[in-house]
């Protein structure tokens, strides 16, 4: 048998913790740089989801044309109330607001003749008047055409930076 040799490689003294350190150094970025990229990707997720939303509410509405009801309010409120709870992840009651816009085509331009805020929600319940529902994308409605824009805001809180950067999500859709 060979005996092994082993040679020990002393450091000095004040070379001791220096691999501590860096590990402390390299572990404190590690983890500021995964909590960027964890905010990062809520904030993508949340725009996903609201995107979804208008997209379904618009859809949805257009389908319920039917005036299910015989109150277009009363089926405007229904349509959001069943969105508002495909937003599990987001708080819509606190941070969001909805709004369904009925635009026809009136003096030879498309105009909202008919605009409605989300009933449940804590935000502002006055719909603004969105160029973006109104002008349809570009899009010109002929006579008797009606087309339905549903649009959804959300107030994103960041964890990594707290309140001092919350900005507004939204996403409008059209049928």
């Amino acid at each position: 048998m060979r005996a092994r040799l082993t040679r020990r490689i002393r450091r000095a003294p004040d070379e001791r913790g220096q691999a501590l350190i860096e590990m402390a150094i390299t572990l404190m970025l590690l983890v500021i740089l995964m909590s960027g990229v964890y905010d990062y990707s809520r904030a993508i997720h949340a725009q996903s989801v609201i995107t979804n939303m208008s997209r379904e509410g618009a859809n949805l509405i257009a389908r319920a044309n039917q005036n299910l009801s015989g109150d277009e309010d009363i089926d405007f409120q229904n349509v959001l109330d069943l969105i508002g709870k495909t937003a599990q992840p987001l708080d819509m009651v606190n941070k969001g607001m909805m709004y369904i816009y009925k635009v026809e085509r009136v003096n030879n331009r498309n105009a909202i003749t008919r605009s409605l805020a989300w009933n449940r929600s804590a935000a502002n319940p006055k719909p603004p008047r969105s160029p973006s529902a109104q002008n349809l994308g570009g899009i010109t409605l002929a006579a008797g055409q009606t087309a339905y824009a549903v649009e959804v805001y959300y107030r994103y809180t960041s964890i990594f930076l707290g309140r001092r950067y919350e900005p507004t999500l939204s996403s409008i859709s059209i049928f």
